[in-house]
Parts: C-alpha cells; sequence; structure tokens
C-alpha cells in the first residue's frame, strides 16, 4: 500500500494479491479535541450537632482526578484529614463557621468556593 499526501486529501493506492492495483482518494479532518466543561466547586456543609460540622466538596466539570484541599476560614477546627473530597470538624455553638476548599483537576486546574453553615448544638 501507498500513500501520497495531497492535503487534506490523500491517495491510497492498493497492490492486491492478485497483482491488481485499486487506487482511490480519502479526505482526512483532523481531529478536533475535547474540552472539559470548566471546573468549579461549591462545598456543602452543615452542623451536625453538638458543636460539629461536616463537609462534602461540590464539584461540576474540570478532569478527574480532583485533589482537595480544605481550609478552616471562621470557627471551624477541621479535625479529619483535609486532603479529601470529606471533612469533619469541630465549632463553637450558635456562630457563624466557614471553610474554604480548593479543587485542583488532572490538568492543573483549580477552582475554589466556600462553606458557610451555623454551628449549633443540635443536629438539624
Amino acid at each position: 500500500m501507498a500513500l501520497t499526501r495531497h492535503s487534506p486529501t490523500h491517495r491510497v493506492t492498493l497492490l492486491l494479491a492478485s497483482l491488481l492495483t485499486a487506487v482511490g482518494t480519502v479526505d482526512i479532518a483532523a481531529a478536533v479535541p475535547a474540552r472539559a466543561a470548566a471546573l468549579s466547586t461549591t462545598p456543602d456543609c452543615e452542623s451536625s450537632g453538638g458543636g460539629h460540622f461536616t463537609c462534602f466538596s461540590g464539584i461540576s466539570g474540570g478532569t478527574a482526578p480532583y485533589t482537595f484541599s480544605w481550609q478552616s476560614v471562621t470557627n471551624a477546627a477541621i479535625t479529619s484529614s483535609t486532603t479529601g473530597s470529606l471533612i469533619r470538624g469541630a465549632c463553637t455553638v450558635n456562630r457563624f463557621s466557614n471553610v474554604k476548599l480548593t479543587v485542583t483537576d488532572a490538568t492543573g486546574a483549580t477552582a475554589s468556593g466556600f462553606g458557610p453553615f451555623t454551628c449549633t448544638a443540635i443536629a438539624p
């Protein structure tokens, strides 16, 4: 088989086992790379009562896998790992609390968001 390029058309010549020749042309279009949706995050936090809270990562777009980095902003002592998609912590009852989540996707894109909540004594 011989391939001669005449952009964007390619000429293909096939020499068959019976020594016959077949000639044809084929158009080859360049592939358009897929684009991931923009990465965004909205942490979902709530007080679980007794001065404790739980936060889940809310992610849309981007390219998996993701890495997570949680930070305490106001009245939120994170007591679990800060590198997973879920955190737990302690807070002072009847006070506003807030945490920050930064997510990085496989391409290096980052997005940050805040998870505000009110710390309660009784679970909702």
